[in-house]
């Protein structure tokens, strides 16, 4: 039989998703409705969590519910990932521009699923990286595959 989630670690994974997304423990309180003194004890273990709220919790971050209970965040499509996507594509098309290059739409596509991976890739390698798109770390990459 699986152990069952304690406390601390369904707190420290609420905080840890709350971050990930990039709220503020003010901003996160206020679209849940609560104090932010009551986030807080959430997130320090200094009071539970009712299931009714880690599921809001869940769909707030944008992560599983079972994330939450097993201390893991692997998350699930949402907002995040979209804007992640949409810099992605800018990166590529901007790139393209100023190095006066058309690639087909078909390179442009494959270019952006790349610079996707790659951004989740590091991410999931460095899990204290900055949450924000890394531009820097994809702009070679992606000039030198619009080259070839």
């Amino acid at each position: 039989m699986a152990d069952a989630p304690s406390r601390a670690r369904i707190a420290s994974t609420l905080r840890k998703a709350r971050e990930a997304r990039g709220m503020s423990l003010d901003e996160a309180a206020r679209h849940l409705g609560i104090s932010t003194a009551s986030l807080s004890r959430m997130e320090t273990a200094v009071s539970g969590v009712a299931a009714d709220r880690i599921e809001v919790l869940a769909r707030l971050y944008q992560v599983k519910i079972q994330d939450i209970f097993e201390g893991q965040l692997t998350g699930m499509p949402g907002m995040v990932d979209q804007d992640r996507m949409h810099a992605a594509v800018l990166l590529v098309l901007e790139t393209a521009r100023t190095m006066r290059v058309k690639p087909s739409p078909a390179k442009v596509a494959d270019l952006v699923v790349q610079v996707y991976r790659r951004e989740v890739e590091r991410l999931l390698a460095d899990p204290g990286a900055a949450v924000s798109f890394s531009q820097a770390q994809h702009v070679d990459y992606v000039s030198a595959a619009l080259m070839r």
